[in-house]
């Protein structure tokens, strides 16, 4: 359960930190 929530939080926060990192 707490690997699904890992993930989860890889998949909706990495591109948002990607995005931020890029700007």
């Amino acid at each position: 359960m707490g690997v699904i929530m890992a993930f989860i939080y890889l998949f909706t926060l990495g591109p948002v930190f990607a995005v931020q990192l890029l700007n």
